[in-house]
């Protein structure tokens, strides 16, 4: 079973397998409108769901606003 943050997505999103039952997951839901792109699989066959921030949302990016990110 997979353990950490990079581990799951791996698993959930690019395999496409879920971490739970081994079933196929799917993208559930994708959200940019907090300026970071968050996007949710989900199993339907066990029910397992899961949200990630896969980084900043192409909008802030190509907004020249440098991604919503702070300037040092």
């Amino acid at each position: 079973m997979a353990t950490d943050e990079s581990e799951l997505y791996q698993t959930a999103a690019v395999e496409r397998r879920c971490p739970q039952c081994g079933g196929r997951t799917r993208l559930v839901e994708k959200d940019t409108s907090s300026g970071r792109d968050m996007r949710e699989y989900g199993c339907d066959a066990c029910g397992w769901r899961r949200a990630f921030d896969v980084g900043p949302a192409l909008w802030t990016l190509m907004s020249g606003d440098g991604g919503g990110e702070p300037e040092s």
